[in-house]
């Protein structure tokens, strides 16, 4: 008796185990989680619906900002009217008001000390031409026996209304160490002014430019002018490189007060990229938006689809499958 009582106890405990471990692991009670599942799937795709929503609405606003940017951009007709106006034999306007590198207030004619001159438009902070414009000068004055200060004076006058006479002293410190020639210091006038000034200046010296918000950036002609010692325009050069014979010939004209003829236009931008090439890169940047624009609207499409999907539901198999193995299991 003792021993059945014995042994009977550890099968009732093992049956018991055995049980919980049935019902634990039974397929109700998977089903019973797939269905505790379910009902968090609504938040889920609720979120899901909502980020694929956003997601859209930022791709819209994107595509939106991109265009709505068009209008600060230049297009290629304006960069391709930038280019000199030849007004030779015209005087400049002497009396306009400027500040040179040391931030006095001085008149453009005191740069000009009975001697000819060269006048270069630019802007200190030019990240293209401007600097390109400047070095091939200076190559072409180191080689010139001709000297600045002595023979002509050089003046650069800034297109920036927001330029600082600082600027223009770093600048103008930056070229006379490469220009080793004592006494010269005195012929090198670097201009800063107001709006006004520049674009009447500018007007006059027929040399146009034109701002650009998106870029930050003018885009003006490259070249340079040489003045008669009374302020008249002998002569343009254009481009970026300027021999010493040509420089020579120019400031010998200047300095007899002839005028040379008008020269053939050379269309060379101080700008991110060339008006000649300008057309094809407008199309193939559309292009690349237009191409950008519908494989963004694709994959908020396919993300749109993805978060509206149903989970599939149990099939009929399934559910018998559970049923059978429901009758299975032993009764408690």
């Amino acid at each position: 008796m003792n021993s059945t009582k014995t042994s009977g106890t550890p099968v009732t405990q093992e049956h018991e185990s055995t049980q919980r471990r049935v019902i634990l692991r039974s397929p109700t009670h998977r089903f019973q989680s797939k269905r505790f599942q379910s009902r968090r799937k609504p938040l889920a795709q609720w979120i899901r619906h909502r980020a694929s929503i956003c997601l859209l609405l930022f791709f819209l606003f994107s595509c939106f900002s991109t265009y709505a940017r068009q209008s600060d951009v230049l297009q290629p007709e304006t960069l391709a009217s930038l280019k000199f106006q030849q007004n030779l034999n015209s005087i400049l306007p002497l009396d306009l008001m400027f500040q040179d590198e040391s931030g006095h207030s001085i008149h453009f004619r005191d740069c000009l000390h009975d001697k000819p001159a060269i006048l270069v438009f630019g802007y200190y902070e030019c990240p293209m031409l401007c600097t390109a414009v400047l070095n091939g000068l200076l190559n072409g004055l180191n080689d010139l026996k001709r000297t600045v200060g002595k023979d002509f004076d050089l003046v650069f006058v800034s297109i920036d209304p927001g330029e600082t006479p600082h600027l223009a002293a770093a600048k103008r410190a930056s070229y006379l160490r490469h220009y080793d020639r004592p006494g010269s210091e005195s012929g090198w006038h670097f201009l800063t002014g107001e709006q006004l000034s520049i674009a009447q200046l500018s007007k006059a010296a027929g040399f146009p430019y034109a701002y650009e918000a998106a870029s930050k950036q003018y885009a003006h002609p490259a070249g340079i002018l040489v003045l008669t010692p009374e302020g008249r325009i002998s002569k343009y050069l254009f481009g970026v490189s300027y021999s010493p014979s040509e420089l020579n010939d120019a400031l010998a004209a200047a300095s007899k007060k002839q005028i040379s003829s008008p020269i053939q236009d050379l269309l060379m931008l101080c700008f991110h990229y060339n008006p000649i090439t300008g057309k094809y890169g407008a199309t193939i940047m559309a292009l690349v938006r237009v191409f950008g624009l519908l494989t963004l609207s694709g994959i908020a499409a396919l993300i749109f689809k993805a978060a509206r999907r149903k989970e599939p539901s149990l099939t009929t198999n399934t559910r018998s499958t559970l049923e059978a193995r429901k009758q299975e299991m032993p009764a408690p």
